[in-house]
């Protein structure tokens, strides 16, 4: 069944480690198994650096300027979604991005909300919302994840918020 027997037992001392401290922290094991989702926002804390946009030229541009394809005979390759991030990132003639799972960026911004940058811009008064308004744009390591969110600009930045308004 080409199984191996070392691969099976590291495999079986990881789940012991992994059940032990759970059990040392009070975590208690799910009652029932987790969806999709829920596991590729869980791998995406680790994985932050193979996250890519789609763009026009059929690539994906990820942080730091990376850009890479999706490798041949991968599933998403046929209809390769906007979003994606990959566990192996691999270098031959060009980066092929392996193990691919469709993500949305705002899964990246909560993962990384510690790493994100914002930057804020055009602050004005929004009289039908009683509140000073600014564009906002987060990006990651140079990705662009959002631009022109408009965003309360008093829970930002007060004191400028309070100028705008006089």
């Amino acid at each position: 069944r080409f199984l191996s027997a070392a691969r099976m037992r590291e495999w079986e001392e990881l789940h012991t480690q992994l059940a032990d401290t759970a059990a040392e922290l009070g975590w208690k094991p799910n009652a029932t198994p987790a969806d999709g989702v829920a596991l590729h926002r869980s791998a995406l804390a680790g994985l932050l650096g193979g996250v890519g946009e789609k763009t026009e030229r059929g690539d994906y541009l990820g942080p730091r300027g990376l850009r890479f394809v999706i490798a041949p005979g991968t599933p998403l390759k046929a209809r390769p979604p906007r979003w994606v991030m990959a566990a192996s990132l691999v270098e031959t003639q060009r980066v092929y991005a392996r193990l691919v799972a469709a993500i949305e960026p705002a899964w990246i911004e909560a993962a990384a909300h510690h790493l994100v940058k914002r930057e804020y811009t055009e602050p004005e008064w929004a009289p039908e919302r009683g509140i000073v308004t600014a564009k906002a744009s987060v990006a990651l390591y140079g990705l662009v994840l959002a631009a022109g969110r408009r965003v309360n600009y008093g829970a930002v930045n007060p004191a400028e918020a309070r100028e705008t308004v006089v």
